[in-house]
């Protein structure tokens, strides 16, 4: 029988798990993995939004709301996002659950999203076309950084990123259409997935604090902390 974990609650054995690893327990002396968690992976998607699914090839999501605070530039309600996307639990172990069914046409949705950046630096065309052209080719990681040359070029790389500005705004529509997506069917008490057989429930109030630092979102969600990703 599955137990629903209070994500209030902090789980004693998980951290007593990371301290013998710190104290060289793990079977490699001197070495520490640091804390994982499967709610709050950085390495996968910052938000989470409610959506409407419009379209199904490709994936069209539309935010219906967003729950981070964010400026209305980034992401707004009636955007369209769509992308790359998974609808693998963030914290499934394999074989522990059915394997998701994928999202429907017109099925209420939520997203845990990494927003595209076609249109701000590091990845907008006219930016990229214009450090090029302007500065040249980047220091190597091995230059001086008190070299005057690198300075020069830093200088000239951050003009580029504000004289492009407004006109890599134009890109926004194609910046929310190639974001990254973790899709899973919108329910009050969100399925996240298995930790050793426990279900890890995370309510719609709760899902705020995914967009928050790593430490406050890990704080928020302590008993989805595993010792390796998932």
């Amino acid at each position: 029988m599955l137990v629903v974990m209070n994500f209030q609650a902090i789980v004693v054995s998980a951290w007593a798990t990371l301290a013998l690893a710190a104290c060289g327990q793990s079977g490699t002396e001197g070495t520490f993995a640091p804390p994982y968690n499967c709610v709050c992976d950085p390495s996968q998607h910052d938000v989470a939004v409610r959506g409407m699914v419009q379209g199904l090839d490709p994936l069209r999501i539309e935010v219906t709301e967003i729950f981070a605070d964010l400026p209305s530039d980034i992401l707004q309600v009636g955007d369209q996002v769509g992308g790359t996307w998974t609808d693998e639990l963030p914290c499934q172990t394999p074989g522990s659950l059915e394997i998701p069914q994928g999202p429907t046409n017109g099925a209420e949705v939520l997203v845990l999203i990494r927003r595209g950046n076609l249109d701000s630096y590091p990845n907008c065309a006219e930016y990229k076309s214009c450090t090029l052209a302007e500065c040249g080719p980047p220091p190597s990681g091995e230059s001086d950084p008190t070299d005057p040359a690198v300075g020069a070029w830093d200088a000239c790389d951050g003009d580029c990123v504000t004289d492009t500005r407004q006109s890599c705004l134009t890109h926004r529509d194609e910046a929310l259409l190639a974001s990254e997506m973790r899709v899973m069917p919108w329910s009050e008490s969100h399925n996240f997935g298995q930790l050793e057989g426990v279900e890890i429930l995370v309510s719609t109030t709760e899902l705020h604090s995914i967009s928050l630092d790593d430490q406050s979102c890990q704080e928020a969600f302590p008993d989805a902390l595993t010792e390796v990703p998932r």
